[in-house]
């Protein structure tokens, strides 16, 4: 509506999509059938998504979870990368399927995958920016940066921008200076283990150790400091209005009255 109310009478309008005298039920269509549809505009767009591990799947029919084009851009509330929430919002837009356990479990895929991501620094930062505005846009890598927007492929795919080859130059997009040895300091989407991974195992288990201890010794610390202040503040006023109290009993008033 914003192109079309901008002069470009090439937007789309409801019977592109519809039809006219032969509408159909958009869940009476095949789901391949509307992604073609977004493709009469999208031409290039879509030929790219064919090749695509979602696009490939979506034509052949052999799964019925794999995302179209609706799924991540909406259907009458379509958005896209120039929509200000669009970048800090696709991570939630893959996690819909990606951190569905029941889903994945279907393809063998672990939902560690999105679960990792926002534990990192990437994923971290990301969220907050998400959770914190509608404006404030992260420039942390999100999903589509190192995986590809309409050309995801499997990571095994040699085509695939995190395929171990490709992988360096997927990290320089953002680490201009990212050496061959780069991508290696980084886990992936895996999960420390002790067979793989033994050094990091123990670090996160001493920190998970160090941190309660840390921080609960600072909290007993200063609670053990109001406590020593207060009771010595108390013994003080109580010395004190001992003090008052042996004055006035040592004080003659009678020589006063006298005068």
């Amino acid at each position: 509506m914003r192109v079309l109310e901008g002069g470009n009478r090439e937007a789309p309008v409801c019977v592109d999509c519809h039809g006219s005298h032969a509408m159909v039920r958009f869940s009476n269509r095949p789901r391949a059938e509307v992604s073609y549809m977004c493709g009469t505009c999208h031409k290039a767009v879509y030929s790219t998504y064919r090749t695509s591990v979602h696009g490939a799947a979506l034509e052949a029919g052999s799964s019925p979870d794999v995302p179209g084009c609706v799924e991540c851009h909406g259907v009458h509330s379509v958005r896209g990368p120039r929509d200000s929430p669009y970048r800090n919002d696709s991570i939630a837009i893959c996690g819909a399927c990606h951190a569905n356990e029941a889903m994945m479990d279907k393809y063998g895929i672990s939902t560690e995958v999105f679960d990792t991501y926002l534990d990192d620094f990437h994923g971290r930062t990301v969220n907050l920016f998400r959770r914190q505005s509608d404006t404030a846009q992260s420039h942390k890598a999100v999903c589509f940066d190192c995986h590809g927007i309409h050309n995801i492929r499997r990571p095994s795919d040699a085509l695939s921008t995190v395929y171990p080859t490709n992988l360096q130059h997927t990290c320089q997009q953002c680490h201009e200076d990212a050496s061959i040895r780069f991508p290696s300091a980084w886990l992936s989407h895996y999960v420390p283990e002790w067979e793989h991974t033994p050094a990091l195992v123990v670090v996160n288990s001493a920190y998970q150790i160090l941190i309660p201890v840390v921080i609960g010794g600072f909290l007993a610390y200063i609670g053990l400091d109001v406590n020593r202040r207060w009771i010595d503040k108390r013994r003080k006023k109580q010395r004190m209005q001992a003090l008052l109290e042996k004055e006035l009993e040592d004080y003659d008033f009678g020589d006063e009255i006298a005068d």
